[in-house]
């Protein structure tokens, strides 16, 4: 077993390395691809936009019911499609279902080769994947001048990128469980699981409204004017800036946890600018929409830092989060570029309601997104109130909870404590002493309050030892997944309180304990303690 490291040793570094370029490489391809993406004029570029993001829900959903774990099918599907579309796109079809086969293709291969490249992210600590990212991000606005420098040999560029940044990203897969296991440590989480929910749909909320107004400009753009200001050097000259000064404040402040909150109205700042610019005419429409594909850009990677550190921070599905935020952005670029398609072939004269339009609806999702913040910010102040009031028992609560361990109901085979029905609730009545209303602290607080208590102690009185767990783990071939749910089942948690942890269906986390009981060769929780007492056991006798 790997051991765990303070710092990263070469093998680390190198990998780290051959992450934060592939990753890199991988996105500047995309930038400066003219035949597909977000910015493209090319013939179905649409249609290609709509696969890539409904790949991105598909995995997301399949990532949330417990279907895809490993990363080996979708690497292989990213693969395949990557190099069919690189084919396809050489020979230039002029066929309409042809040049829909090549959209496909390439909505498959960019989109399931970012989420592999998620999967690589999320294993190492947040410290040292955000500024992993932002670097990524500085070579990928990097690729667009050397692109330049490189024409009639663009295209063969561009293939080369692709190819390098596939062979890297197979090259992390391969290594991740080592770099998982070396980077391993106990986080506890700063938010509650609520607020985390309410944050990242937020940040789904704006994704969607920025993503929606810049393709209605973008294709008013492509359209109108013929103008494709993504693949220019001044949109790469205001994105380098704006990259280098992103990975310098991550390496300074060592950030470890990214939060789109501050980023909205930012955003929505430097959008509206850009709208207002191209519609005055004072520069060069080119420079209003560089300024405007930057911003988008730009909150795209700091949700990829958020993500990647709230899937780090909570040991969430790898290709849940970044599949839900980026499947819906990249549907709504292809809406707001339809909804401009769609007002013009009505005969409807939009030239002059563009700008309009776009500010209204920046003006009014700002609104919303600011209202939902003061919202969820009133509420987690009370729940900080609500939580103060239980701190007191939590001793209490520690006793009884291992108590009502042994308390367990056969649900659908799969045993559950009654920790939350029994006497710990009991326990948890008792704030009601306070200044609150009674049963203020019940069940919206009480059992998930316990649990916050429990995080922040690292040996509770049910706990057993990580090591034993570990060697468990790996003497019964547990899955990633599997381990996972097995730990927070063996410290006491409910099928339930697992799945919404984990952000899974509550059928999905009892599938995992079936099979997990089926490999350790045991028919209840307290079978599976034993197990792991068994193999403590063992290690301690080893270690005489």
């Amino acid at each position: 077993m790997a051991e765990r490291l303070e710092r990263p040793n070469g093998r680390m570094l190198i990998l780290m390395t051959a992450a934060t370029i592939g990753f890199g490489l991988l996105q500047g391809a995309r930038l400066v691809d003219v035949n597909s993406g977000p910015y493209s004029a090319s013939p179905l570029a649409l249609w290609g936009l709509a696969v890539d993001g409904a790949v991105f829900l598909a995995v997301a959903a399949l990532s949330y019911a417990g279907k895809i774990e490993g990363w080996r099918s979708l690497f292989l599907a990213g693969a395949v499609s990557s190099a069919a579309y690189v084919f396809m796109a050489a020979f230039a079809p002029d066929d309409m279902a042809m040049l829909a086969l090549m959209q496909t293709f390439a909505g498959l291969g960019w989109s399931l080769n970012i989420l592999c490249w998620m999967t690589v992210f999320v294993s190492y600590r947040s410290r040292y994947a955000l500024p992993m990212i932002a670097v990524g991000y500085v070579i990928n606005v990097c690729v667009q001048p050397l692109s330049s420098m490189l024409v009639p040999y663009d295209k063969a560029f561009l293939v080369a990128m692709l190819f390098v940044s596939i062979v890297l990203l197979r090259i992390c897969l391969a290594s991740n469980e080592f770099v998982a296991l070396s980077m391993r440590e106990t986080l506890i989480p700063r938010t509650s699981l609520s607020e985390a929910f309410s944050r990242t749909r937020r940040a789904v909320a704006g994704a969607c409204v920025f993503s929606l107004v810049c393709g209605f400009v973008i294709q008013s753009d492509l359209s109108m004017r013929a103008m494709g200001y993504s693949q220019t050097d001044t949109t790469a000259g205001i994105a380098l800036v704006v990259a280098v000064a992103m990975t310098i404040a991550l390496i300074v402040f060592r950030v470890d946890k990214a939060d789109l909150d501050y980023a909205f109205p930012i955003a929505s700042v430097f959008i509206a600018s850009a709208v207002l610019v191209r519609s005055t005419g004072i520069f060069d429409p080119s420079v209003a929409g560089s300024l405007m594909t930057v911003t988008l850009i730009s909150f795209y990677v700091l949700l990829w830092l958020m993500l990647v550190s709230e899937a780090r921070e909570r040991m969430l599905p790898p290709f849940l989060l970044l599949g839900a935020a980026l499947g819906v952005a990249r549907l709504s670029v292809a809406a707001g570029r339809g909804a401009f398609v769609v007002l013009r072939d009505f005969g409807i004269a939009i030239d002059g309601l563009v700008d309009v339009v776009a500010l209204w609806a920046l003006v009014a999702a700002s609104s919303l997104i600011s209202f939902a913040y003061l919202k969820a910010s009133s509420r987690y102040r009370q729940e900080e109130r609500l939580a103060e009031c239980g701190s007191a028992g939590v001793g209490q609560i520690l006793s009884t909870a291992k108590e009502a361990r042994m308390e367990c109901a056969v649900s659908n085979g799969v045993q559950e404590p009654l920790v939350a029905c029994g006497s710990s609730r009991q326990a948890l009545g008792s704030c009601s002493s306070h200044d609150l209303p009674a049963g203020s602290c019940g069940r919206d607080m009480g059992f998930e309050s316990m649990d916050a208590e429990l995080k922040r102690i690292p040996e509770s009185a049910f706990e057993k030892n990580a090591t034993a767990f570990d060697e468990a783990a790996r003497r019964f071939a547990f899955s990633q997944r599997e381990t996972q749910v097995m730990r927070e089942y063996a410290a006491g948690r409910s099928a339930r309180y697992i799945a919404e942890w984990c952000m899974l269906s509550e059928h999905t986390v009892k599938t995992h304990i079936r099979r997990a009981y089926a490999k350790a060769g045991v028919h209840s929780r307290q079978e599976f303690l034993d197990a792991i007492e068994r193999v403590e056991s063992d290690l301690l006798h080893r270690g005489r």
